[in-house]
């Protein structure tokens, strides 16, 4: 059998048709890769979703990454079901407030209050909250339902700040997919972004 000779027209129709599969292969497998991170898909598991009891805390989860702010909503759902009224604090940190949070017992008046300079924290990174439990119509701090809490949000797969040895923090969840502060500051420095600036995979 003959094999029929490609001509120069045929080698540029062949070559701009394998540049364009090529270019759908890699946006549609990359698209795939992103969505795991930028995809909160919680909903699927039976969780209630739906907005939590405070509007301040409403507020902050609406700032946190896509990928855990269903599942924060369903952690403070599920809480104040099981007798708990939990308020957040504090959700996505600008690098500048890290800083002037880090400042604090050390340059500036205070106790210190977090170890983690800007960008060595995950509340830059809309990865991270903070809670309050509101017991008596107040703020307490000195709960005795710390554990029970720090229990509860490990279940909606979060990492609790009470289990930490070298600096405790019973208010503080995160998850953090695997990642470490410092390729999550890559992924910033190099724009790894979506068009909200929330991280991707």
């Amino acid at each position: 059998m003959e094999v029929p000779s490609i001509n120069s027209k045929n080698k540029w129709i062949l070559g701009v048709t394998t540049a364009v599969c090529i270019y759908f292969i890699l946006k549609y497998s990359s698209k795939t890769l992103n969505d795991n991170l930028v995809e909160d898909n919680s909903n699927e598991d039976g969780y209630d979703t739906s907005a939590v009891w405070d509007n301040a805390s409403e507020q902050i989860i609406k700032k946190l990454h896509p990928k855990i702010r269903n599942r924060a909503r369903a952690f403070i759902n599920e809480a104040e079901k099981q007798g708990m009224k939990v308020k957040l604090t504090s959700g996505k940190r600008t690098y500048a407030e890290q800083d002037k949070l880090y400042a604090k017992g050390r340059t500036t008046a205070g106790g210190i209050v977090t170890n983690a300079k800007a960008g060595y924290s995950w509340h830059n990174f809309s990865l991270a909250f903070d809670t309050v439990l509101i017991e008596n119509g107040k703020a307490n701090y000195n709960t005795k339902n710390w554990k029970k809490l720090g229990a509860l949000g490990k279940t909606f797969g979060f990492e609790w700040g009470g289990d930490w040895k070298s600096f405790l923090d019973l208010p503080h969840f995160q998850d953090t997919f695997g990642m470490t502060t410092a390729q999550a500051r890559l992924k910033k420095s190099d724009n790894n972004i979506d068009n909200q600036g929330y991280l991707l995979a």
